[in-house]
């Protein structure tokens, strides 16, 4: 009988079983037993993906089905001639050599299944996995990648291992130009161009080391590329010192006097501030980077930069984006302020018509709902004209 896993539930939908036996019907017909048969074949080699090695393909099914076997690409998966019916073909794998510029390759094998008078046919589609790259082959190749710059003016990049699996060894006729982990260091103004001789040796298992030479052209510095590092470098980031928020300023700025790796000296100018000029809060000095930061009341206060650069006479002047301080957080005596400022604007009278017409209840209040004078606590108390106390 069918195995029914929902026989024992209530409402017919859920239920617990266990599946002890499957049973299909014996093929009989032709038809049956190629389609049977083609199952049979699609079940044992549907996961063999990629191929590495000789592949076992049955030539007979389990009721009798006759198999055999085509490949669309002998060189690689090649099927042998077989009269027997029970005998098992080998198919012979032939991987190709490793190739970086093509895919591994793909074979269809085709099983034509064949009872009676009828006949189908399963197609298995694999690939191919070509062999490994041999270490001679390896050097070769990444000898090939290896790619320096006729000219260098910054570090350059000297890879000590290649796509293809190689050691790389560096070697420099002149460290103190380039050294062997890629480091520039540049002649100065009018020293003149220097020509270094860099040596990548290259290996790979117990192959013979293969050498590459290169020469690199580091150039002097200019005046003009001295001046230009000096200004690429001033930015935010060069002056920022403990701050993270160019618009909320907290801590003390660094402004320091020489920009770069080339001398270049740097004047910084204060060039606007929205600071009231008669406080002593909301300001930079702009000789040593200190801030006072301005009072939660003053409020934040926005200022602008630049920087003079000069080298050898020459100068260049970059202006910094707007910069904001951020205030001092309130203060005791501010909020009272704020609350104090509330209350002579906050309608107390009640329905009285003035202060000094008092005839019926008064709204005192005794907390602000003002979010800068939250805080405080306000108290009341009855006093004569002179303010000494009546109560």
């Amino acid at each position: 009988a069918p195995y029914c896993p929902f026989a024992n539930s209530p409402n017919g939908r859920h239920g617990i079983g266990i599946l002890k036996d499957i049973r299909y019907p014996i093929p009989v017909t032709d038809e049956e037993i190629v389609r049977f048969a083609v199952n049979e074949i699609a079940r044992k080699y549907s996961d063999l993906g990629y191929i590495t090695e000789d592949i076992k393909l049955i030539s007979s099914s389990k009721y009798g089905a006759k198999i055999t076997w085509k490949s669309t690409d002998a060189t690689l998966i090649e099927i042998p001639e077989s009269k027997d019916p029970a005998y098992i073909n080998i198919a012979k794998v032939h991987r190709p050599d490793f190739d970086p510029k093509k895919d591994n390759p793909k074979v269809t094998l085709t099983a034509v299944v064949t009872h009676g008078s009828v006949t189908k046919e399963y197609d298995l589609a694999l690939i191919v996995k070509m062999l490994g790259v041999s270490d001679s082959q390896s050097i070769i190749w990444d000898l090939n990648d290896l790619v320096l710059p006729k000219e260098a003016t910054d570090n350059i990049i000297l890879p000590t291992k290649g796509k293809n699996g190689c050691d790389i060894k560096w070697d420099t006729d002149n460290a103190a130009v380039i050294a062997i982990d890629g480091t520039v260091t540049r002649p100065d103004v009018g020293k003149g161009d220097v020509i270094v001789t860099l040596t990548a040796t290259v290996t790979k298992g117990k192959e013979s080391p293969q050498p590459k030479k290169f020469q690199v052209t580091v150039k002097n510095w200019t005046e003009d590329e001295e001046l230009q590092q000096a200004y690429d470098l001033v930015s935010w980031d060069l002056i920022k010192g403990k701050n993270t928020n160019s618009q909320a300023i907290t801590y003390d700025l660094e402004l320091s006097t020489q920009v770069g790796t080339r001398g270049v000296t740097a004047e910084w100018i204060l060039v606007s501030s929205s600071a009231d000029n008669g406080s002593k809060n909301g300001k930079i000095d702009i000789t040593t980077g200190i801030i006072t930061r301005p009072t939660y009341t003053q409020g934040q206060v926005t200022f602008q930069i630049s920087c003079k650069l000069t080298k050898s006479g020459k100068t260049e002047t970059k202006l910094l984006p707007p910069f904001i301080m951020a205030p001092l957080d309130i203060t005791d005596a501010e909020i009272a302020q704020y609350a104090k400022n509330i209350l002579e604007l906050t309608p107390y009278l009640g329905d009285n018509v003035s202060p000094t017409k008092i005839t019926t209840a008064m709204n005192l209040p005794i907390k602000s709902t003002d979010s800068n004078a939250s805080r405080a606590i306000i108290t009341w108390s009855l006093v004569d004209v002179d303010h000494k106390d009546l109560q």
